[in-house]
């Protein structure tokens, strides 16, 4: 088949998206099928691939996803592939995987997580009416207007949220589950890191690794992680250290540690360091957010073998709820019951238990499972554009 391929960055390091399409673009290539990307930027793939760079005028930043599309549209005149899959703001495609959610959900669940109400309202207002928020909602009903695109919802929740906001495109959305990489993410991978990342990360003998990864910090729910710490001790942990890796900005939440007196208890992670030493590093990973699609790292860490505290409000949990290593948690969380949650998780059998759990549990749901829906919805598709009809 031919494929093309439309994001805003062709580059791995960028984010989830960007990391999904490029492994993706790599596995097809594998199977034989002619890639070519559209993007903005890119690195070298060390794969067969055709890189075409879009020429996006200069203008205003709030603008600029409306101006990539008309890039797009310019690059694509004349022609012809099986399927376009487009990726986050791309819309001029056949297919769209929208990676972080509808926008509009985003941008509600972004502000609930705000850590008082005054801070919410005013997130919501700034929301209504930023530039920049007005053009990514303008943007996304592009993405919806197409009556003959189809859409990979990565969870359920985003299936919902795209038909509540949108219910004209009910009928054209596929939900297709983040799998995982099980080669990459084991415990035999982490097992010879451990000893390195621990001392790497100044944690001492005997004591108990949480590991919190984002790189929006608020969002994910790092302050109620935090003020659930002091708890701990009276839960029946009191040997322990949270360890934060991404690249949120972290002064307000060092200011929130000092306040509640934990502030030796938290140890802020190399923002370039390799998520496999973070996973070796830790004994268990929580992750309280307020909204996620579908992360990764729940699922990464379970392949890993680490226990798993998860969220409600996050897509993975249709996936992890229910598996023997997995502790479900709503949001917000009281700290008295966080802190219990967390002490109970920390048992040596619960944790002993996951290794085996969580593990299986990703073999379950591998990143080639993924990778085979999208390839058959891909062929549904082309087939039915060769045929003249809806597909």
């Amino acid at each position: 088949m031919k494929i093309a391929f439309a994001i805003e960055h062709f580059d791995p390091r960028r984010g989830g998206a960007e990391q999904y399409t490029w492994s993706l673009a790599k596995w097809l290539a594998a199977r034989g099928h002619e890639i070519t990307v559209f993007t903005t930027h890119a690195e070298q793939p060390d794969f067969s691939v055709e890189i075409n760079l879009l020429d996006v005028p200069g203008g205003s930043r709030a603008r600029w996803p409306l101006r990539v599309a008309a890039a797009l549209q310019a690059a694509l005149r004349g022609k012809t592939f099986d399927v376009v899959h487009g990726a986050n703001h791309i819309w001029p495609c056949d297919v769209l995987r929208l990676g972080g959610g509808v926008h509009v959900a985003f941008e509600h669940h972004n502000a609930m997580a705000g850590p008082s109400p005054a801070r919410r309202a005013i997130k919501e207002f700034s929301n209504r009416w930023l530039p920049r928020q007005r053009s990514l909602r303008e943007n996304e009903r592009h993405q919806f207007d197409d009556p003959a695109r189809h859409f990979i919802a990565v969870s359920q929740r985003v299936a919902d949220d795209m038909a509540r906001a949108y219910p004209s495109c009910v009928g054209r959305i596929h939900v297709i589950h983040n799998g995982v990489d099980c080669e990459k993410f084991s415990p035999d991978a982490i097992a010879p890191r451990r000893a390195a990342a621990r001392a790497n990360a100044g944690l001492r003998d005997g004591e108990i690794a949480l590991l919190f990864v984002s790189n929006n910090f608020r969002l994910k729910g790092l302050h109620d992680l935090i003020a659930a710490l002091p708890l701990l001790p009276k839960s029946g942990v009191e040997n322990f250290r949270l360890l934060v890796a991404g690249r949120g900005k972290t002064e307000p939440f060092k200011r929130l540690a000092s306040l509640l007196g934990v502030a030796r208890r938290i140890h802020f992670l190399d923002r370039d360091g390799a998520m496999l030493d973070h996973f070796a590093a830790a004994d268990l990973l929580v992750h309280p957010t307020y909204y996620d699609a579908c992360a990764n790292v729940p699922i990464e860490a379970a392949a890993c073998g680490l226990p798993v505290i998860l969220s409600d409000m996050s897509g993975i949990n249709e996936v992890m709820a229910g598996n023997g290593g997995v502790k479900i948690i709503s949001m917000p969380c009281p700290p008295d019951e966080f802190a219990r949650t967390i002490a109970s998780a920390c048992a040596p059998d619960f944790r002993g238990q996951a290794r085996a759990a969580n593990r299986g549990l990703a073999l379950q749901n591998r990143i080639e499972k993924n990778y085979e829906r999208v390839l058959a919805l891909y062929e549904e598709i082309a087939a039915a554009k060769r045929g003249g009809r809806a597909p």
